[in-house]
């Protein structure tokens, strides 16, 4: 065995929640889970409900690298009388506010443009997409948990906070899509994989 010296080596640094209200551009990274078209969506563990396992990333500003995860159920969980899935409606309006940010469209532009930079080919479409959100702290009750970095609203071009973004995929170019694996275990952070 070799010997690795480690004396050398910055400490650990502690983990920092990003302050309530703060205004940052983010990357919106898939964390793959294998289900559904391309394999972008995970299966939850408690329903039927199909996920997009998602990993934030701060891009610039006193805030950068910083990360949390969240998930966007796609389908299935609990339904409406008309059918649909309620948390599906809710995520439909947060991927569309992403679109609107990232691809810089104001929420009530109705023109054939604008349409069509709302539209997606597939999950992938997102996975590298860069935008402009407000963060928010999502606080455990139970106290068995950390609290943890949630959106709390994401930042569109009609808004003053809004400044648009520059890097990601915020092209109507979509991302190739991921190359799932049987022996990847699904909802683990990028830094795991």
């Amino acid at each position: 065995m070799s010997n690795y010296d480690f004396n050398d080596a910055e400490k650990q640094g502690g983990f920092e929640l990003i302050p309530a209200k703060t205004v940052v551009k983010a990357i919106f990274n898939i964390n793959p889970g294998g289900i559904g078209p391309s394999g972008w969506l995970t299966q939850s563990k408690s329903s039927d409900a199909e996920m997009i396992a998602v990993e934030y990333i701060v891009t610039e500003g006193p805030h950068a690298k910083s990360r949390w995860w969240g998930y966007l159920v796609v389908s299935g969980g609990k339904q409406t009388p008309e059918g649909q899935s309620i948390a599906g409606n809710i995520s439909r309006q947060t991927l569309r506010a992403i679109l609107e940010s990232s691809r810089n469209i104001k929420p009530d532009d109705a023109s054939p443009e604008a349409g069509e930079k709302r539209k997606i080919t597939g999950w992938g479409d997102f996975n590298g997409m860069e935008f402009v959100c407000r963060v928010g702290i999502e606080v455990d009750k139970t106290g068995r948990y950390d609290d943890k970095n949630k959106i709390l609203q994401i930042i569109t071009p009609e808004m003053k906070e809004y400044s648009a973004p520059v890097g990601g995929n915020s092209s109507m170019v979509p991302a190739a899509p991921p190359t799932p694996t049987a022996s990847a275990p699904a909802n683990v952070p990028a830094w795991a994989n």
